[in-house]
């Protein structure tokens, strides 16, 4: 006989309880309710013997047998009035969980599972026995792939847990609102939610080549020098002289390359360049369509790798434009379109594109109000 799901079921001598769950199972209580294991309808028909279907009203065993037409067992019926048994102890029913919420259950560091909540249920992601996880067998993967489970219900994921252990909920945290505001900072928040990376370099400027340069020349110039007293007293060995002649060969390069930088004003030796490489980039971005109808990514430049970190030239702050590789304060700076005063701004995030230019606001400085 078939029963459906939640449906309380009960042994004819009161001593263990259970709970028709899917799929054929039972949530099986015994000793008072301190003893539970999720198991097949049949097997607990094997321990509990004759059951009984309890009714959403109490009633007695008699009613209960006379119900299902069950007699009780012979020694049952002869033996003097027992108590009746305890019913086992209700157990609230769980939170709803939002989803992406995280339920760890831990026996010890080596021994634990972790479920993530759905939003059909709760999808067991790992399971870790003595250090082990419970992989997937393929023999046509290099590596191995971890085995996922999935519950239609907590209560269910709770059943199929080991006896003992901790169970732990690790909530979603609660997201920030992103409101309009100054663009540095509203590109910055989108930056930082969407994990956006600009993939954008600082490069050495002219002075640092320049520097970089003499010091290679000095060098070299001394190997050589120290190479000419040795030659006075043996001969250079062959790799010793393809250094000398590498040396002789670079230093002419190198000071022509010097005295070409040396032509340039101050202020361009100390120009900052920045390369945009693509292979760096994340597949979240930030596009905008600039006034001359061209497409530009643009990420924040506080994400900028600096070249040298202690060269004391920092990356100023502002919205980084990967068109024409300089750095802005505003997208009103930076020559992008609007519609009705919204720029043109798009999230490219999880291949759908959003619209995100109603958080540019458009800004107002005091140069303006002059």
């Amino acid at each position: 006989m078939s029963y459906a799901p939640s449906t309380k079921l009960r042994s004819v001598d009161g001593k263990e309880t259970a709970t028709v769950l899917t799929n054929g199972n039972v949530m099986a209580f015994a000793n008072g309710g301190t003893w539970r294991q999720m198991m097949s309808l049949e097997d607990w028909k094997c321990l509990a013997g004759d059951i009984l279907m309890v009714p959403e009203r109490s009633c007695s065993i008699e009613t209960l047998v006379a119900t299902q037409s069950i007699q009780p067992e012979p020694e049952a019926a002869a033996a003097p009035a027992a108590q009746e048994p305890e019913a086992a102890p209700v157990q609230e029913p769980l939170p709803k969980r939002p989803v992406g919420t995280k339920l760890r259950w831990v026996l010890d560091e080596e021994t634990y599972r972790i479920a993530i909540v759905t939003k059909d249920g709760i999808l067991q992601v790992k399971s870790v026995i003595d250090g082990e996880g419970d992989c997937i067998k393929q023999d046509y993967h290099w590596r191995k792939m971890l085995k996922k489970t999935f519950f239609t219900t907590e209560e269910e994921w709770r059943a199929s847990l080991p006896l003992g252990g901790t169970i732990s909920v690790v909530e979603v945290p609660v997201k920030e609102e992103i409101l309009a505001g100054p663009h540095v900072e509203i590109t910055e928040k989108l930056a930082k939610r969407y994990k956006i990376r600009g993939g954008v370099s600082e490069d050495h400027t002219l002075a640092q080549q320049r520097d970089s340069m003499l010091e290679s020349v000095r060098d070299m110039e001394a190997m050589i020098a120290t190479y000419k007293q040795k030659e006075e007293v043996s001969e250079l060995s062959p790799f010793e002289k393809n250094i000398w002649y590498g040396f002789i060969r670079s230093i002419p390069h190198y000071k022509k390359k010097i005295a070409d930088i040396e032509d340039f004003s101050e202020s361009y030796k100390q120009r900052q360049t920045f390369t945009v490489s693509r292979y760096n980039q994340s597949k979240q971005k930030l596009i905008a369509i600039l006034a001359d109808h061209n497409y530009t990514t643009f990420s924040p430049a506080s994400s900028i790798f600096p070249k040298y970190k202690d060269n004391g030239v920092a990356v100023p702050r502002g919205i980084f434009c990967h068109a024409d590789k300089k750095i802005y304060q505003s997208l009103n700076e930076m020559n992008v379109l609007t519609v009705n005063g919204v720029p043109c701004v798009n999230l490219y995030y999880r291949r759908k594109t959003i619209p995100v230019g109603h958080l540019f606001a458009p800004e107002v400085r005091p140069s303006d109000l002059a």
